[in-house]
């Protein structure tokens, strides 16, 4: 028989998601072995279910609002505020993360290639490379070189 629990040698059976089907394999199985049950559903529910299964089960139900309140945290809008601020919040440290790891990783391997920040001669800054240079991601040296100082 399926059923979800055992509860004082009867069987119990969650029929809060209404899921008729199974609801009807078990009302057939209690009828069957001759045996009552027990269904755990919204109480909304309960009449409708009464109906359909008759005196092969005793009922307990949840209040759907006290659920709601309890499991959506509708009254607190904190707890919504904080939910739709949060992916932006990790997005941003995940992002600013991935900036800071790429700037390490590249500056590594700049300093393993024998370079250091002594070698590099001053360049004088030119305004008419301001905007070019503004619009290149700045993930690497190696794009601003090449845009720049390609012969």
């Amino acid at each position: 028989m399926e059923h979800d629990a055992v509860r004082m040698g009867q069987p119990v059976l969650l029929a809060y998601d209404f899921d008729m089907l199974r609801i009807s394999r078990f009302i057939t199985a209690l009828k069957l072995q001759r045996q009552t049950g027990h269904l755990i559903c919204f109480d909304f529910q309960k009449e409708a279910l009464l109906l359909y299964c008759g005196d092969a089960v005793t009922i307990s139900t949840i209040d759907l609002a006290k659920f709601e309140r309890t499991f959506f945290l509708i009254d607190n809008k904190k707890h919504w505020i904080s939910l739709i601020a949060l992916p932006i919040l990790i997005f941003t440290l995940l992002y600013a993360g991935g900036y800071l790891a790429q700037f390490l990783i590249n500056y590594q391997s700049w300093s393993a290639a024998g370079n250091t920040p002594e070698m590099e001669p001053l360049r004088p800054f030119l305004p008419e490379h301001f905007l070019p240079a503004s619009l290149l991601l700045p993930y690497s040296r190696t794009a601003y070189t090449e845009f720049f100082y390609a012969s």
